[in-house]
């Protein structure tokens, strides 16, 4: 059913309140959100990228296939997902399909490197990582690798995008 509900807004008191009141906010999810939209519009774009075009069916049937194999993976509401993917049309998807899992999104800048990586790993352990097979000259699944061994975090599933390496999924 695309129209339950993902997630929900945890209370957080007076301000949440007043958000609520004054209809800035509701107890719906992105994730909803982007579902009811493409319950009503299919066929209409809602990702562009160069000469690409992805309808809203065709995004949510992206970010459906990923929850679910994120699912089959153990991913349930609550578990962490790291992320560092440029602005691909691909990034949407992952992000969509991430709240659609119920997941913790941790997205990561893609410029992001070692140092950087070592803290974010270390502060966050991930169930999920997803990256790029290179971007800019960098093989992020290598980077990942090292991090990953360095910080003694081991996610229960890897995910390339673009490319394909040993032990990660595509």
């Amino acid at each position: 059913d695309h129209m339950r509900q993902f997630t929900t807004v945890p209370a957080a008191g007076p301000l949440l309140d007043r958000y609520r009141r004054d209809g800035v906010t509701t107890e719906e999810s992105i994730g909803t959100f982007f579902a009811r939209a493409a319950s009503r519009n299919p066929w209409l774009p809602a990702v562009r990228q160069g000469g690409q075009r992805f309808t809203y069916r065709q995004v949510l049937d992206q970010v459906e296939r990923l929850a679910s194999w994120m699912a089959g993976q153990g991913v349930r509401p609550g578990a962490v997902v790291t992320w560092q993917l440029p602005n691909w049309w691909e990034a949407s998807v992952d992000e969509y399909a991430i709240w659609h899992a119920g997941a913790v999104s941790n997205p990561v800048l893609p410029i992001c490197r070692e140092h950087e990586l070592r803290h974010i790993l270390g502060e966050l352990e991930s169930d999920v990582v997803i990256v790029p097979r290179t971007f800019r000259d960098c093989d992020h699944v290598a980077l990942f690798e090292s991090v990953l061994a360095d910080a003694g975090v081991r996610p229960a599933a890897r995910l390339v995008v673009r490319g394909s390496a040993a032990g990660w999924t595509s």
